[in-house]
């Protein structure tokens, strides 16, 4: 299929249909969003829509990857951040509230698993990232923490309690529990990386996310 025209789909095609897809799951079980419904909401045509994407999941992943989960993931593990280091560093991100607001529809009742799970590989490579190691490296018990990990956050989204950024950043920094298992998991990933380094594998650990 060609390229749409520019003027048929716009600068920001592909921003719009992110945002479409935001706005539809606020409102409806993903299941039920149609592409009828993004294009409607985007001011786009359908050719515009599946030139950019193969389907429903294929904007479901691109619209996760643009929230602030990486950032997010790269601070929760960067073990030189204090607690107000932490606080103002995912505080100050462009538009904090608003992507935290979208990390949270993702473990709400119109979420599903399997949108959890894009949200969870990407954590995860974050992580891994951060310590030049792949997930073929990890073992079972680097794994059960990682699962762990990743369960209470998303568990700290989907809670009322929580419902802003600055509520979850205080509870993450302020728990012993988190705290522990954070730590847990730093140790876990060095261990494995200087394994990894032992064998003579390559690791080469990546800077934040812009």
């Amino acid at each position: 299929m060609g390229r749409p025209a520019k003027d048929s789909e716009g600068p920001n095609a592909v921003e719009r249909m992110e945002d479409a897809f935001w706005e539809c799951l606020r409102k409806t079980p993903f299941e039920k969003i149609t592409v009828r419904d993004i294009v409607e909401r985007a001011g786009v045509n359908r050719n515009s829509y599946y030139y950019h994407f193969g389907g429903m999941w294929d904007l479901a992943e691109s619209s996760v990857h643009d929230t602030m989960m990486l950032e997010f993931a790269h601070m929760l593990l960067d073990e030189r951040l204090t607690a107000k280091q932490l606080m103002d560093g995912i505080s100050s991100m462009r538009d904090a509230p608003a992507r935290f607001g979208k990390l949270r529809l993702l473990a709400g009742p119109n979420g599903n698993q399997r949108l959890l799970g894009i949200a969870r590989d990407a954590i995860v490579g974050e992580w891994l990232r951060m310590y030049g190691i792949a997930e073929a490296d990890l073992n079972e018990s680097t794994m059960a923490v990682i699962e762990f990990v990743f369960g209470g956050v998303a568990a700290l989204w989907a809670s009322n309690q929580f419902a802003d950024v600055e509520r979850l950043v205080h509870a993450v920094t302020h728990s012993g529990l988190v705290a522990h298992n954070l730590e847990a998991l730093r140790q876990e990933l060095a261990a494995i990386q200087r394994e990894a380094e032992r064998q003579g594998k390559p690791t080469a650990p990546t800077p934040a996310p812009a």
